[in-house]
């Protein structure tokens, strides 16, 4: 639960705040985004690798996730996605301490 209060923020801070995603877009994109993240970092990667694999594979999910959802507004500006979206990586990379 923490771990998807702490995405929500998150995703809300890059996508709704600065591209302006309503709310409920900024919701379902946290929901999938922790259920992937507990699963694949969680559950697969921290068991067989340990906690910095399962850490660079949130950074590097959350990356992508957000990329590409902020990829979809056509009134961004592109070059403000990848900055935003390392910023929201660094910040799920916050949540394996």
């Amino acid at each position: 639960m923490l771990k998807f209060v702490m995405v929500e923020v998150m995703v809300y801070i890059v996508l709704g705040a600065a591209m302006k995603v309503s709310i409920g877009d900024t919701f379902l994109i946290s929901l999938i985004l922790t259920i992937v993240a507990y699963i694949l970092g969680d559950l697969i990667l921290f068991k067989a690798f340990g906690n910095p694999v399962a850490t660079i594979s949130d950074l590097v999910l959350t990356f992508f996730a957000i990329w590409l959802a902020g990829a979809g507004d056509t009134q961004s500006q592109p070059l403000i996605n990848p900055p935003s979206a390392l910023a929201a990586g660094g910040f799920s990379m916050y949540s394996n301490r």
